[in-house]
């Protein structure tokens, strides 16, 4: 929680080193669901080391995670959309847009077929949307978004907070960038 709280300020060193230090917890645990708990921290990790810009790393850590969810097939598909969507993400600022929008379409197929994860599928979404935008496809782009924004106003969500937050994110990653940290 700590870590979100210091995301939503853009400090992303210290939400770094918040998550290394929960990895760390987590891998000294004896909990019965210690893999899955350190494949979602992992996740967030390689969330933020994209943020950072720090793609080699993060590239690792979602690859960590996608391999401690593969030993749990038909399982954990919240959680492995979830960490899908976070990679795509930083596979599409990285460049990597086929690669990123191949990953989600599958994803969406897989999220799809359950039918209650919208808070999911608006995420897709605005993914799609934000690589459509990058391959200079406008149309589906906007389509993509309005998909999402829908979604989200259907859930009770705030489109506005969601811009909020977008905007934060990226002045951060873009701070950090600059400053070559």
């Amino acid at each position: 929680v700590l870590a979100w709280i210091e995301l939503d300020k853009g400090n992303l060193p210290e939400v770094e080193r918040l998550l290394r230090e929960s990895l760390q917890l987590h891998r000294a645990s004896d909990a019965h669901n210690k893999d899955i708990m350190i494949a979602q921290v992992q996740a967030d990790l390689g969330e933020v080391l994209g943020l950072l810009q720090r793609y080699d790393e993060g590239v690792q850590s979602f690859q960590e995670s996608m391999e401690l969810l593969d030993r749990y097939p038909d399982q954990y598909d919240r959680l492995r959309t979830r960490t899908t969507i976070k990679y795509a993400e930083m596979l599409s600022d990285m460049g990597r847009n086929a690669e990123a929008l191949r990953m989600l379409r599958n994803v969406e197929k897989l999220i799809s077929q359950y039918g209650a994860y919208s808070d999911l599928l608006w995420r897709i979404e605005l993914d799609l949307a934000r690589i459509y935008w990058r391959m200079q496809d406008v149309y589906t782009a906007a389509l993509k978004l309005r998909i999402a924004f829908g979604i989200r106003r259907r859930l009770g969500l705030s489109n506005w907070q969601l811009i909020q937050q977008q905007i934060t994110r990226w002045f951060a990653s873009r701070k950090f960038a600059r400053h070559g940290h």
